[in-house]
C-alpha cells in the first residue's frame, strides 16, 4: 500500500517590522509564480484558518505564501503540511522602527498620520494611550489571534512557547542570515530545496550598531520614565525574544562542536 506524499506549503508570518519583506524576498526568489504575497487581508482575518485552507486547496501550485494576519497558530491539516516562517525581534528596538517607518511612509492609516505630526514621545504616547497594540506584546498577539479574544497574555505567551517550540522555523531580526541558513537546514531535511542570501528590504535601523546601544540611544530619546513604561508594555514579548535568543544560541554552539 503506497501512502500519498503530503503536498507541503511554506507559509509566512508577516509581522509589521520584523524584517518581513526581506523574508519575503527570498521567498518570490525561491517560488517566483507559486509565491503568493497574500493582501487580501480582511478574508484572512473573518475567516482565519478555514479561509486559508480552502484558498490553499484552490490554488494548488501554491508553495508558499506570505500574510500580515496569518490565522495563528494553526490547527495541523491532513492534505498539506504548513510549514510556518516567523521571526522575532527585539522588541523595544522594534519600536523605534516603527515610528520610523511610519513616520516616512506615505500613508494615510492613523498610526502614519500621528507618527508625523508628533515627536517620537508624543506618538509613544499617543501609542500606548489609543493604539498600542503594535507596540505592546504584538508578538504573542500576532502568534496568537485564532485564540478567543479573552485569552490573557500569559496563555498567549505559553500557547506561543508551544507552537513555535513544534514548528522549528522561527528566526530572529538580529541574526537574520544565519537565522535564514538554519531555516534553509530544516527545510532541506522535510526535502525543500531553498537558496538563502543576504537579503534586506524596507530597513530603517543601523544593521551593524550594537544591541546596546540602541537601547540606550531610545532610553535617552524617550526618557526613563517613558522608556520603563514600554519595557512594561513588552514584558512577554522580551521573555518569548530571550527564550529565541537562548534556543539560537544554544543551536550555534551544537553545531559548532
Amino acid at each position: 500500500m503506497t501512502h500519498k506524499k503530503k503536498r507541503k506549503v511554506i507559509l509566512h508570518g508577516h509581522m509589521f517590522k520584523n524584517a518581513g519583506s526581506s523574508v519575503d524576498k527570498l521567498l518570490l526568489d525561491n517560488f517566483g509564480k507559486d509565491f503568493v504575497d497574500h493582501r487580501d487581508n480582511l478574508n484572512m482575518q473573518q475567516g482565519k484558518q478555514t479561509y486559508l485552507i480552502k484558498f490553499l486547496e484552490k490554488n494548488k501550485n501554491i508553495k508558499s505564501l506570505s500574510s500580515h494576519h496569518l490565522p495563528l497558530p494553526l490547527d495541523p491539516v491532513s492534505e498539506i503540511e504548513l510549514l510556518i516562517i516567523i521571526f522575532l525581534r527585539h522588541p523595544i528596538v522594534r519600536v523605534g522602527s516603527v515610528y520610523r517607518f511610519e513616520k516616512i511612509q506615505n500613508s494615510e492609516t492613523p498610526g502614519s498620520m500621528a507618527a508625523r505630526k508628533y515627536s517620537f514621545q508624543d506618538y509613544i504616547r499617543w501609542r500606548l494611550d489609543n493604539r498600542p497594540i503594535v507596540i505592546s506584546n504584538y508578538f504573542v498577539n500576532y502568534c496568537t489571534s485564532t485564540l478567543p479574544v479573552d485569552t490573557s497574555l500569559k496563555d498567549r505567551f505559553n500557547s506561543t512557547l508551544h507552537f513555535t517550540k513544534h514548528t522549528g522555523l522561527t528566526g530572529i531580526v538580529e541574526y537574520f542570515d544565519s537565522s535564514m541558513c538554519l531555516i534553509r537546514k530544516k527545510l532541506e531535511n522535510r526535502g525543500i530545496k531553498f537558496i538563502t542570501k543576504s537579503t534586506r528590504i524596507n530597513i530603517t535601523d543601523a544593521l551593524n550598531e550594537p544591541l546596546e546601544e540602541k537601547l540606550s540611544k531610545l532610553q535617552t530619546d524617550l526618557g526613563s520614565a517613558l522608556y520603563d513604561e514600554i519595557v512594561e508594555a513588552n514584558s512577554y514579548d522580551l521573555s518569548l525574544y530571550n527564550t529565541f535568543v537562548e534556543r539560537y544560541l544554544l543551536s550555534q554552539n551544537s553545531h559548532s562542536v
